[in-house]
């Protein structure tokens, strides 16, 4: 699209060029007799030319059109021509699509030849949650050459329509589970690999629009990422239209919100400030792809200029989620409502008679039920999994800001999240804990020997040792900007990777098989995690591993006490290398990761 400035330098030059053979007499509508009878007119016209510009004549401003959303027939209008279905992630052309005002349309691969045709239109129903046409539907017949299993097939979605100086802009995302043949055969990048998954395609054509938009300043907005420049972004901005959702597998109750572009006519581009705040981008590989697609949270300066910049979180079928909302939990016997909806101890393995307290805190619901008169059973129930996270046999459970940061009591011991004893009493059995003012405390309420008479001491609050660990669970449990932020605020500046020795089981990565170093498994499990995009991890031959930011791999080893058998070896793709020998991280407290 940079071409775009150099076709609006022509047009200029072009203009400026007829306008001065213009005033030269080179009019071919002039009569050779006009000019003989009109010297002394012609002369002084000349003067008046030489000492203005009045004949110059500026290039015509084009601007971009006017869309009504509301009418099908205004959107057959627009897209009528040719476009491109382009990579998003490469750039690479695959494919051309021919639309009539009809909305009649001819798809031709690029790939390998292969056409296709059908139609298109623009239907109100499918989104219950947006005003006007906001949905596609597209038919298309002669699919078996393609490779397609049968010769014709419908898909049906979300699109979105967008315009600059030099650019028409237009995506069809195909909403539902699971993918139409048009999806999986027709429409599939040659260069799709690992994002495969995506069910959205972009197709883009150049028009003559040559007004640019203006950054918005002082602004906070939604807005879809277009198109990546040379240290700038193509955004158009959208409304979030909300609406209260219960997710489909989990009872977590959040606002919802798809987006609509309808209300701006035009995107504009925006550069960014030195400082800018990039910590919400969670995949900042998309910062650097041609047509990136993705909606954030802008803010922009006094300049128009962007200061902060965050992803906004996808949900599923086309939506995003916002913000959560508040949790309703309930209890009776041994069912807990989350809700609206009724789940039974017994039908997730939990233990227990009838369930006596339960607290909403964040994402979780925390379930105490009875065991016995001195010990209750403490379960961690994750609403956004929709799955208990944990279980502690004890009572009296506090927690500080995170659900990790806690601690619980069984008779005379006080525990922290991990199941360590904390501290022990010289008393009977422990009647309540909870902290001090300063929270630097946690004060201890005791029975002696003869349970009548009682004590209080206050111990010192123990750090938890293992904060990154649980940092890296709470981002797997819930993959945003905000839970990656929190867990690489434990990570030193530089660091590469994270390693975990033996980390506490979780689903969040005890399913992944682990490769065995020198083709034996060993005693211990270590997790690789990498912290930058493209890093390349290996304990030696056959076990390398190429990880993006957030992803990770496993390895069966033998850690060592002493001198390492094995090393981790990382590097990245600028070039910054880390090693790990095989150690034990700490023998004297329970320290399960480092960073290299």
């Amino acid at each position: 699209m940079k071409k775009r400035l150099a076709d609006m330098l022509l047009v200029v030059c072009l203009g400026l060029c007829l306008g001065l053979a213009g005033c030269a007499g080179n009019d071919p509508g002039s009569g050779r007799d006009e000019i003989e009878e009109d010297d002394e007119d012609e002369d002084d016209e000349d003067d008046e030319d030489e000492d203005g510009d009045d004949d110059l004549k500026e290039p015509e401003e084009a601007a971009v059109r006017v869309i009504d959303h509301g009418s099908a027939e205004s959107l057959l209008s627009f897209i009528e021509g040719a476009w491109h279905l382009t990579d998003k992630n490469t750039g690479t052309v695959y494919g051309e699509m021919q639309f009539d005002a009809g909305g009649k349309c001819e798809f031709t691969s690029l790939v390998n030849g292969s056409s296709c045709e059908g139609s298109i239109s623009f239907t109100e129903g499918y989104n219950e949650n947006m005003s006007g046409l906001h949905c596609y539907e597209l038919s298309l017949e002669g699919l078996l050459d393609f490779g397609c299993g049968i010769d014709e097939d419908v898909s049906a979605g979300n699109f979105l329509i967008s315009q600059t100086d030099g650019g028409d802009f237009l995506y069809l995302e195909e909403i539902g589970n699971g993918g139409s043949a048009i999806f999986y055969d027709v429409f599939m990048s040659p260069d799709a690999g690992d994002y495969s998954f995506d069910m959205q395609w972009l197709f883009v054509r150049e028009n003559d629009v040559n007004v640019a938009a203006e950054p918005e300043k002082n602004a906070t907005f939604y807005a879809i990422a277009i198109e990546n420049g040379d240290q700038s972004i193509l955004l158009q901005r959208m409304d979030a239209v909300a609406f209260e959702r219960i997710r489909e597998y989990a009872p977590f109750r959040y606002m919802a919100a798809r987006f609509d572009e309808s209300a701006y006519s035009e995107a504009a581009w925006y550069t960014f400030t030195e400082d800018a705040d990039l910590g919400g981008v969670l995949n900042k590989t998309m910062l650097h792809a041609p047509f990136p697609s993705t909606i954030y949270e802008v803010t922009t300066g006094s300049d128009g200029s962007i200061t902060s910049l965050s992803e906004v979180e996808r949900a599923y079928y086309g939506e995003y989620e916002l913000y959560p909302l508040e949790q309703e939990v309930s209890f009776n016997g041994t069912t807990f409502t989350v809700n609206g909806y009724d789940l039974k101890l017994e039908d997730y393995g939990i233990e227990g008679g009838p369930i006596t307290d339960c607290e909403v805190f964040g994402d979780y619901a925390i379930l105490e039920s009875h065991i016995n008169p001195h010990m209750g059973l403490i379960t961690i129930f994750n609403i956004r999994t929709g799955w208990p996270e944990k279980e502690m046999y004890g009572c009296n459970f506090i927690h500080g800001d995170r659900i990790w940061d806690s601690f619980y009591t069984y008779m005379d011991t006080v525990y922290d999240y991990a199941g360590n004893e904390v501290f022990t009493v010289d008393g009977t059995e422990i009647s309540s804990i909870s902290f001090t003012d300063t929270e630097l405390g946690i004060k201890v309420e005791y029975w002696k020997a003869d349970y009548e008479e009682t004590n209080t001491q206050v111990i010192e609050r123990p750090e938890v040792l293992n904060a990154p660990i649980y940092a890296f669970m709470d981002y797997r449990h819930h993959t945003c900007g905000e839970t990656w932020q929190e867990f690489m605020s434990y990570a030193p500046q530089g660091a590469l990777v994270m390693v975990m020795v033996n980390p506490y089981p979780d689903e969040s990565w005890d399913y992944y098989q682990p490769t065995p170093v020198e083709g034996e498994y060993g005693l211990d499990l270590v997790y690789v995690i990498s912290l930058a995009d493209g890093t390349t991890v290996s304990f030696g031959p056959g076990t390398e591993a190429v990880l993006d930011r957030g992803a990770f791999t496993s390895y069966s080893l033998t850690v060592s006490e002493g001198v390492p058998m094995y090393t981790l070896t990382a590097q990245a793709q600028d070039g910054r290398s880390a090693d790990w020998p095989a150690v034990i991280i700490s023998g004297r407290d329970d320290i399960r990761w480092t960073f290299r």
